[in-house]
């Protein structure tokens, strides 16, 4: 509620970002997409985020295998541009997104990271672009919620080693998602 706009949860499938739970802020202008739509991770914040902190050889492994399909002028098609992006939002702990999937939109995102530090799902708010817009706030307090979500993520894995091991995703995502209010499905 505090920027007014669209928070969303996702995890990667492959080289597409899932959204798996939204909330609609009371004032946003924006919501984008619908639970259980995926996206071209290259193109998102949401995406950059959970790639820029994967594994080294996972995020080697996707970056050779994605196609950098750009959607409008702003998305990124070079690898060594999305490189040099991806290895600046590792450092900033955030990614952001400035009409590179449509031309309106602007999102800000940061990853729910396990005990290794690697991503497992990413949070973001978007809405309408705006040039006013503090990102670095907008960051910092992602960050925090963040932080408070890779607690429990860290928790539920030492709590239930074998959980993981057995149900690889499911176990980190259901973690995720018993921490957040319920969200009818649209």
């Amino acid at each position: 509620e505090k920027y007014n706009k669209t928070a969303f949860l996702g995890i990667l499938n492959g080289s597409n970002v899932v959204y798996l739970y939204k909330y609609v802020a009371e004032n946003a202008r924006l919501a984008t997409c619908s639970i259980g739509s995926s996206k071209p991770a290259h193109a998102t914040a949401l995406g950059k985020a959970l790639i820029a902190f994967l594994p080294p050889k996972a995020q080697r492994t996707l970056i050779d295998n994605i196609e950098l399909t750009s959607y409008t002028d702003q998305t990124i098609s070079s690898k060594e541009r999305f490189i040099a992006q991806l290895e600046q939002i590792k450092k900033q702990g955030y990614a952001t997104e400035f009409a590179e999937l449509g031309h309106l939109t602007a999102c800000c995102s940061v990853p729910i990271l396990d005990s290794q530090g690697n991503a497992v799902a990413a949070i973001s708010l978007a809405d309408i672009a705006e040039s006013n817009e503090n990102y670095l706030q907008m960051a910092n307090d992602l960050k925090a919620a963040a932080a408070e979500i890779s607690k429990i993520v860290a928790y539920t894995q030492n709590w239930f080693p074998n959980y993981k091991s057995k149900f690889p995703a499911f176990g980190t995502v259901d973690s995720l998602l018993s921490c957040l209010p319920p969200v009818e499905l649209q």
